[in-house]
């Protein structure tokens, strides 16, 4: 019997596209590392690039404190910085299956209003 590593880096790549936001920024919410995150308090702005003008909302309010993630689908109003991607890609970082730095050293997710390492640090927070 073989066993496979589990966890949400596991779902089959040929799902992720197809997998609402919705859905993963739930995922995140459960991969977010409580004892890391305990005495934090920051907000990023989510835009999802290839987003606009569709079903689903592009911009999204990612806010962490006190161990706990709420993401509203709606626009930050004061965001330590923003991170704007594709949707596909995102999934990707919020599973784990994307290296955050490999990421933004392709050019495949932008940073404004902050540096690199806030977004780093940001990611380092889920398991």
């Amino acid at each position: 019997m073989k066993i496979t590593p589990g966890g949400f880096g596991a779902i089959d790549d040929h799902f992720v596209p197809f997998m609402p936001i919705s859905d993963l920024l739930r995922i995140m919410a459960v991969r977010l590392n409580a004892t890391k995150s305990l005495d934090k308090d920051m907000i990023v702005a989510l835009s999802l690039t290839d987003m606009k003008n569709r079903a689903e909302p592009s911009d999204y309010s990612l806010h962490i404190r006190t161990g706990i993630l709420e993401a509203l689908p709606k626009e930050a109003e004061t965001a330590e910085f923003t991170v704007a991607t594709d949707s596909l890609v995102w999934k990707n970082l919020g599973l784990g299956k994307l290296d955050p730095h490999e990421a933004v050293e392709k050019g495949e997710v932008t940073i404004t209003g902050g540096e690199p390492e806030a977004f780093y640090e940001f990611l380092g927070l889920f398991n």
